[in-house]
């Protein structure tokens, strides 16, 4: 396991995208070093999170991390989107720029988190409530919303 107390705040995020992407090396192999140096990633994250709560990456990076932990871990993506929208400043981003994009990649891991999690039912249920968080993403919101009833 890696001493994350002991890590300088600047190279943080660097790391917890390695431990998120990189597959582990060294003594660290198979499906248990993974999942270790995922868990890794994904406390680090938190703390960057902690740190700047208002940072959108980390928050997008940390979504990555859980629906690659897989376990049921990605039933934590979904709210964690909506407070993405509402924490950041994303719930006042424009359709074109690089807010909207970031919106739109929090929205799509949602929705893979909630299909390989078997919630069909709840995703209607969720793009509604995007829509209502990202105003101006709402029309595509509601296209996708009559796409999946």
């Amino acid at each position: 396991m890696t001493d994350v107390s002991s890590e300088p705040m600047l190279f943080m995020p660097q790391k917890a995208q390695h431990c998120t992407f990189e597959h582990p090396t060294g003594q660290l192999h198979g499906r248990a070093g993974r999942r270790c140096v995922l868990e890794d990633g994904e406390r680090m994250l938190r703390r960057c999170i902690a740190a700047a709560p208002s940072a959108v990456a980390p928050r997008l990076l940390l979504m990555h991390n859980l629906t690659k932990q897989n376990r049921g871990r990605e039933a934590e993506v979904p709210p964690l989107a909506m407070q993405t929208f509402y924490v950041t400043e994303l719930s006042r981003c424009t359709a074109g720029t690089p807010a909207a994009v970031q919106a739109l990649e929090a929205l799509q891991l949602s929705l893979d988190a909630l299909r390989s999690l078997g919630r069909a039912a709840s995703v209607a249920r969720f793009l509604t409530d995007a829509a209502e968080a990202l105003p101006a993403l709402s029309v595509e919101m509601r296209q996708l919303t009559s796409s999946w009833q």
